[in-house]
């Protein structure tokens, strides 16, 4: 086992001492953001870890968990999966920016960021009884600063080559096989119709949230939500990998010939406040697909919303190549990365049923 405190190896009996300086570290945190750390807690978390010493040669999975389980409520405090997940992704954020040698001022605003979030969850963790349904919004909300982080990565390449192939395949669909033809072949309608559905994607989470509550399932808000963030944040983990300009600023001459209201409005948000790192994969269709089958598969209660979503997901799709938001690859790749999303989802729950 490899002790993640201080970077030395400990022998499986070794597990207890290893927790002991995890409390340690996590008092101090605790102190930093005015959050008393019980000594019972803690002492009652050390013995726990004690308690699976002898077994620890034969730990599976489960057994590591219950023991991150505990680790967590050291402090009175539980973070859900939804959180630990947004967390994780801030931390590989920060380790980017040092990998990429992008400079101190980008690798201290990561650091900021992973700060103020991981503070942000601790206090989010005090609250009980009703007032802990603000945690199940929360997350959402977190995940815009994600967004927002990837334009630290955000540099030009000359020649744009990725794109040039990208936009050869594109052409194809929109003029050889008349895409964008058959969607203006209605007017204004599916143009206004597809502009929406690209408007609606930064809801998503607060949709979920909402059909989790009507389903008198809030039980699961936090898995539901780990689905949908998780398929949001592989392609932004992705994305720095593949820097690359969005086809409306590339190739304006293939853009949609019908303007409408919401057009002007996606323009104007995603020129004013979108990042500019990369396009390659569509988050919208990554996380409008992990949506989708997160309500398919977890909230069976609601499976009508399911489907809808996922009627949803295709029209983000398209959309998003219509209106030359993205190129086709991007939502292809975004497809995938919702179905890599939802297949280790199922899988860590094969493994741990």
């Amino acid at each position: 086992m490899f002790n993640h405190v201080d970077g030395t190896d400990l022998g499986e009996s070794g597990i207890a001492e290893g927790v002991g300086k995890a409390v340690e570290v996590g008092e101090d945190i605790g102190a930093g953001v005015g959050i008393a750390v019980e000594a019972d807690c803690a002492g009652e978390f050390v013995d726990a870890a004690s308690d699976v010493e002898d077994g620890a040669g034969r730990l599976g999975l489960s057994g590591r968990k219950e023991i991150v389980s505990r680790a967590l409520l050291f402090c009175g405090l539980r973070l859900r999966s939804s959180e630990l997940l947004l967390l994780g992704y801030f931390l590989y954020s920060a380790a980017l920016t040092v990998a990429f040698g992008l400079g101190a001022a980008s690798v201290a605003k990561a650091c900021v960021v992973l700060v103020v979030a991981g503070a942000f969850f601790l206090w989010m963790g005090r609250f009980r009884g009703g007032g802990s349904v603000l945690r199940d919004w929360a997350p959402p909300l977190v995940l815009l600063a994600a967004y927002r982080e990837l334009e630290l990565f955000a540099h030009d390449v000359p020649g744009h080559p990725l794109e040039q192939g990208w936009q050869a395949i594109d052409r194809v669909l929109l003029n050889g096989w008349h895409l964008r033809a058959a969607i203006e072949s209605a007017g204004w309608l599916l143009p206004l119709y597809f502009e929406l559905t690209y408007l609606l994607v930064y809801g998503i989470g607060f949709f979920l949230v909402l059909a989790v509550f009507r389903a008198r399932r809030r039980d699961i808000a936090h898995r539901v939500l780990f689905v949908y963030l998780l398929g949001a944040l592989l392609a932004y983990a992705i994305i720095p990998f593949f820097p690359s300009a969005p086809p409306r600023s590339l190739y304006t001459d293939s853009g949609p010939t019908v303007m409408t209201p919401r057009r002007r409005l996606n323009l104007l948000i995603v020129n004013d406040a979108g990042v500019h790192t990369g396009v390659f994969p569509s988050a919208h269709v990554s996380s409008a697909f992990a949506a989708a089958w997160a309500l398919l598969l977890l909230v069976k209660e609601r499976r009508r919303e399911g489907w809808g979503m996922l009627v949803y997901a295709v029209s983000v799709a398209i959309g998003t190549i219509y209106g030359r938001y993205h190129y086709a690859v991007d939502a292809i790749a975004g497809f995938a990365v919702s179905l890599a999303a939802i297949a280790w989802v199922q899988l860590q729950k094969a493994r741990t049923a």
